[in-house]
């Protein structure tokens, strides 16, 4: 298909490999970086590093992750939570949904 930005690996794993993936992005006072999004047997996971660049402490708070094709329309929305974090420190979030990953060129934000 034209415009696939994946890459599958031996055992079968496709990983959206767009330039878009690898910017880090600012939302806030947060900053997502590390985006990787794999799809296996139809499940895509997408996987991020959060950084608190605020100076004070946070609690858990949900985040909405849109999913962009290359055109800016949104693809799928998914949600993730971000737990508790300290003035500066960085957590992983990791959201799945049902999906296939092939058209996906970028990712938005929204708390």
């Amino acid at each position: 298909k034209q415009n696939e930005q994946v890459q599958t690996t031996e055992n079968g794993i496709k990983q959206a490999t767009s330039g878009k993936l690898q910017e880090t992005k600012v939302v806030g006072d947060l900053e997502i970086s590390d985006i990787q999004i794999t799809e296996e047997d139809g499940l895509a996971t997408i996987t991020a590093s959060v950084k608190n660049n605020s100076g004070v402490s946070k609690n858990e708070f949900p985040m909405k992750i849109r999913v962009l094709n290359q055109s800016g329309e949104t693809i799928q929305e998914v949600g993730a939570y971000v737990g508790k974090m300290q003035a500066d420190e960085t957590r992983g979030i990791n959201a799945s949904v049902n999906m296939e990953i092939s058209q996906i060129y970028d990712i938005e934000i929204e708390l």
